[in-house]
């Protein structure tokens, strides 16, 4: 009776999906080349280095080829393995997610070199090759993104810019007296190689996890969140210039970011006991920035036992603040605006909130794609009898 037992149970249990994955089927699975595996799946990459290859798709997704993991710099992901990738964009269990992997005839990456979480301290020197020279610093900054050349002197002076030795702009991650990261921006363009940004991007190895390039004129009393640096920059330049207690963060386009800056001027405030009027959200005009808002949407900000009024300032007629300073006259009714409380901003724009809900609805984290909202770009252009304006 019990031999017939368990017989039944093996074969009740022989047509069962098996739900657990071994240590050893976990470790072979790392060892599979994630470059081929993606390719190979259907992502379309491309070559930037030995080291480092980006998705054709979405600029600001890279892969580490020598750590054998991606990174997805606008969603705040950072060093994820194989088994996350096919779980993420796959939509496959953990179990199931190593059991393909491990079935399939895929390359061992043979360059993995084995990472231990550390959390290795940025030390800039390491990271960065810094030079004397500005030159081409200053000059994709005042040529290409239009910033004065007075502010990027003024910048730079005060260490918060700089150029390295293969003529990228240095972004430095102040906070606490010490450099803590760094944001890297390339001053020449490759479409081909840089694909649609145009230009090499990326956040320096061992930047300290949710900080981001940030600096303050007087106190820091109203803080304004941007994307990039580039972002921040330019909102100052247009609206922020004459005023005073200004504190600018940006969150290199990573949305999880969004809460760290308010949690480390919550700190600051907390040390210094200052307290913060407002905190304005200057995000780009395309989904990922509507989903910085959303984030915030149900969310409430205080300190010192205070509640801060949260603001949105968004530009209507194109894409992002950039564009706005390089044509001051085309988007004059962006630069005039001031920005409205979020609940406010929700309510006035329920069709690109409702386009967002629609978007999130799949599980594929790049449902969001982070282009420009050409409906209401054009709405904003036409003119009363409903033409558009040359």
């Amino acid at each position: 009776m019990e031999v017939s037992t368990m017989t039944k149970e093996n074969q009740a249990n022989k047509g069962k999906k098996k739900n657990f994955v071994t240590i050893e089927e976990r470790d072979k699975a790392l060892k599979v080349d994630l470059v081929d595996f993606m390719q190979r799946t259907g992502f379309e990459l491309k070559r930037d280095s030995d080291k480092w290859y980006r998705s054709v798709e979405h600029d600001s997704l890279v892969v580490n080829r020598v750590k054998n993991t991606w990174s997805w710099n606008s969603r705040g992901i950072r060093n994820h393995n194989i088994i996350h990738y096919a779980k993420e964009f796959l939509h496959l269990s953990y179990p199931d997610a190593v059991k393909m992997i491990n079935d399939g005839t895929y390359h061992e990456n043979k360059q993995i070199q084995p990472t231990i979480r550390t959390n290795k301290p940025f030390v800039y020197e390491e990271e960065i090759k810094e030079v004397a020279d500005f030159t081409k610093a200053k000059n994709y900054l005042v040529n290409e993104r239009k910033l004065h050349p007075k502010f990027v002197d003024i910048l730079h002076k005060n260490d918060l810019i700089a150029q390295d030795n293969r003529n990228n702009v240095v972004f430095k991650w102040w906070q606490g007296g010490k450099i803590v990261g760094a944001t890297l921006q390339g001053t020449y363009k490759n479409y081909e190689k840089f694909q649609k940004r145009g230009t090499f991007k990326l956040v320096a190895e061992n930047s300290k996890e949710n900080t981001g390039w940030n600096f303050t004129k007087g106190q820091p009393k109203n803080l304004y969140v941007a994307e990039s640096p580039i972002s921040a920059l330019s909102y100052f330049e247009l609206k922020l210039g004459q005023k005073q207690d200004v504190h600018l963060i940006e969150m290199d386009g990573a949305m999880g970011k969004v809460a760290t800056a308010l949690k480390f001027m919550q700190d600051d405030s907390k040390q210094l006991n200052q307290d913060i009027d407002s905190v304005t959200l200057v995000v780009d005009n395309d989904l990922a920035g509507y989903e910085v808002v959303n984030f915030f949407k149900e969310r409430r900000f205080s300190v010192l036992g205070k509640d801060i009024p949260i603001y949105v300032d968004i530009p209507e007629l194109t894409n992002d603040w950039n564009d706005v300073l390089k044509d001051r006259q085309s988007y004059a009714s962006d630069i005039q605006k001031q920005p409205i409380p979020i609940q406010q901003w929700i309510k006035d724009n329920e069709r690109l909130m409702e386009q967002l809900k629609e978007n999130t609805k799949s599980k594929n984290i790049g449902a969001v794609q982070a282009t420009p909202n050409k409906e209401m770009i054009q709405s904003k252009t036409r003119d009363e009898k409903g033409s558009e304006r040359e």
